[in-house]
């Protein structure tokens, strides 16, 4: 019935089909000390297990996968448990945890899902990283004063209403009660790290509020002595009016996934991390005074339909307001210099007004099929725009026309650089290319489906890439001297069928050659 290592003093496999099993406290009159890693994993046939004393140690997922386990009874001989002892056990709704073990070890109970309630005994020190994660059912909790830290996720996605932290709790990890519908959380007075207020968590000063309860409602102001959001604090809540009141800095998801948020007043905010308002699809008005640090994706995915970026922000970081696809209307400060890739991907605004301090402008940050024009002040000592298109101050340097120009598009005499990603995914379907233009840079026009015929008979150099993907590229003019590297320039323009050069030469395109030496970029 057990495979055992009478020299290691474990039970290696469990090879019974017992209901009910009461593990022995010694096999062939050796003392049974460890339950080895995996002993009864995925046993099909076990209801009950008794864990007799004199064993001391569980080794890992030693009961994973026991479909029918119900209860489980654990001596207080048992001080080392490791992870995973009963993960997926879906049927477990009892057990008693030994009294000596000093921590509850990552995803010790995972995916428990007929455990109800649990009592954690006073010697656990630390709640491991998953412990209880995906517990659904699992509504009340009781943990010792001894307890000290609870890593992160330790009871995501559980049915807890109501949240008590005990005294000794000094340490509490990013998104340990994410998804419990908690509508109030109280803390021990005689904690010396956690407060409560309202039936929202703080740190003892309450300075920096840590979690909101999901299930409230509404509106919400923080109280005034808070300075920091920490990262997820209101991840999932349900509030739709939030003030802030004097906090400086919301840190990274702190209002994921808040689908019910409306308006954020962050008047007095000055940074903001990674992803702070994601996903909030209802989230139509925040006012910004302060801000002068925005981390990537802050505002993705939310409900704006009109921003204004306040003078302190200068930077318009990477993604930030990616695929708010209500968004239209941008207000920039003058004191805005440069503006990210992606910062206004997928946002459908058709011009965008650049002042005059604004130095650089990735050419993908305002990608999307409804932008039409730039319109750079005249004063800007950088930038320049002619006919919505965007340039160097100059016009040498032909840095993004718009995806919302369609047919067909000659860019001024003078232009000499046709920049990075200048045409990507363009609408156009013919571009006219001066005397003047020498360069087109790496994916200057790549993904151009749309394009059928592109002129550039004085160009001399084309990095590698800068027409991928034209699949519909029908005619080219080029120069007789990059006439021979015809194949690489266009790799995957399966429809082109003639390519001129300047003295009205004619080529058929042949078959790509093995290799071919071709310019890698500036």
């Amino acid at each position: 019935m057990y495979d055992f290592n009478k020299e290691t003093n474990t039970i290696i496999k469990y090879v019974g089909n017992e209901k009910h099993v009461k593990i022995p406290s010694e096999i062939d009159g050796v003392a049974v000390k460890t339950i080895g890693n995996s002993a009864f994993k995925n046993n099909q046939d076990i209801e009950s297990v008794m864990i007799p004393d004199g064993i001391e140690i569980i080794k890992e997922e030693a009961f994973y996968g026991c479909s029918s386990l119900e209860s489980v009874e654990m001596a207080d001989s048992v001080k080392n448990i490791e992870s995973g002892i009963f993960g997926h056990c879906h049927k477990l709704q009892f057990v008693g945890i030994s009294e000596n073990i000093s921590k509850v070890p990552p995803l010790m109970f995972a995916s428990c899902h007929s455990l109800t309630h649990l009592y954690i005994p006073d010697n656990v020190e630390e709640i491991g990283l998953g412990a209880f994660i995906h517990c659904n059912k699992l509504s009340s909790i009781s943990m010792g004063d001894d307890l000290g830290i609870i890593r992160s996720m330790a009871f995501r996605g559980c049915n807890l209403s109501q949240l008590f932290i005990p005294q000794g709790v000094s340490k509490i990890e990013d998104n340990a009660f994410e998804g419990n519908p908690i509508e109030k959380i109280k803390v021990s007075g005689h904690n010396l790290h956690f407060s409560s207020e309202d039936g929202v968590l703080f740190n003892k000063e309450k300075t920096s509020l840590l979690l909101f309860p999901l299930k409230r409602e509404g509106e919400y102001e923080v109280p005034k002595s808070v300075e920091e959001i920490q990262r997820t604090a209101f991840k999932n809540c349900s509030l739709s009016i939030i003030s802030t009141n004097n906090v400086k800095h919301i840190q990274d998801y702190a209002f994921e996934n808040s689908m019910e948020l409306e308006y954020a007043d962050v008047r007095n905010v000055e940074r903001l991390g990674a992803g702070v308002f994601i996903n909030n699809e209802k989230l139509s008005m925040v006012l910004l005074e302060n801000l002068k640090e925005a981390d990537i994706y802050s505002f993705a995915q939310t409900g704006l339909k009109e921003v204004t970026i306040p003078r302190g922000l200068e930077t318009i970081e990477d993604y930030l307001f990616y695929k708010s696809v209500n968004l239209k209307e941008i207000n920039l400060h003058k004191g805005v210099k440069e503006i990210k890739n992606g910062a206004f991907y997928g946002c459908p605004v058709e011009k965008v007004s650049i002042p005059k301090n604004v130095v650089k402008i990735d050419p993908q940050a305002f990608f999307n099929e409804q932008f039409m024009d730039y319109i750079v002040d005249e004063r800007n000592p950088y930038l320049s725009s002619e006919d919505g298109v965007l340039f160097n101050k100059d016009k040498t340097i032909l840095i993004h026309c718009p995806m919302g120009k369609k047919d067909s598009y000659a860019a001024p005499n003078g232009v000499e650089v046709v920049g990075e990603k200048a045409f990507m995914a363009t609408s156009l379907e013919n571009v006219t290319l001066p005397k003047t233009t020498k360069i087109v840079e790496k994916s200057a026009f790549e993904f151009g489906v749309s394009l059928k015929s592109i002129d550039m008979a004085s160009v001399e150099e084309v990095e590698v890439g800068a027409f991928s993907g034209c699949y519909n590229l029908i005619k080219a003019n080029m120069s007789k001297e990059l006439l021979k590297d015809a194949d690489i320039i266009f790799p995957d323009c399966e429809r082109l069928s003639h390519i001129e050069s300047i003295k009205s030469s004619l080529k058929k395109l042949a078959s790509p050659p093995q290799s071919m030496p071709i310019r890698q970029g500036i």
